[in-house]
């Protein structure tokens, strides 16, 4: 089954904000090694950011979206150990590129019938 240019661009947008995502973990990661270098043992041996919710963009095909989801860094670490799976704000599933694989009150998981590409940052751009 062969899929169509905005099947494809669908997948693209949710890998984007995927990175952004990313980078906001990346970001915290960045402050404990500054922490470290400063000496301040306790940022980084016990900041509880794998405890404490954090506010992540979902992760849904429509490049206009800004909700956000209230996940712990633990959380969303575990549904992204799956490269074809997206956290994305309730009702925000696509049923023709995707299926749910996890639901709450507060957001879902989805997964791609095809692999999303892996870096599309040079296509779409976040500011």
């Amino acid at each position: 089954m062969g899929q169509s240019l905005s099947d494809i661009r669908m997948a693209e947008n949710e890998v984007v904000f995927r990175h952004a995502n990313e980078r906001v973990i990346s970001s915290i990661t960045e402050l404990k090694a500054v922490a470290a270098e400063d000496g301040q043992q306790a940022m980084v041996e016990d900041t509880g950011l794998d405890k404490i919710p954090l506010q992540f963009i979902c992760e849904c095909v429509k490049d206009t979206c800004r909700k956000r989801i209230s996940l712990t860094l633990q959380e969303y670490q575990k549904y992204h150990r799956n490269k074809r799976q997206f956290v994305v704000f309730p009702g925000h599933n696509n049923p023709k590129i995707e299926r749910v694989v996890k639901k709450t009150d507060t957001h879902m998981v989805v997964k791609k019938y095809i692999t999303p590409p892996e870096n599309v940052d040079t296509l779409h751009p976040i500011s």
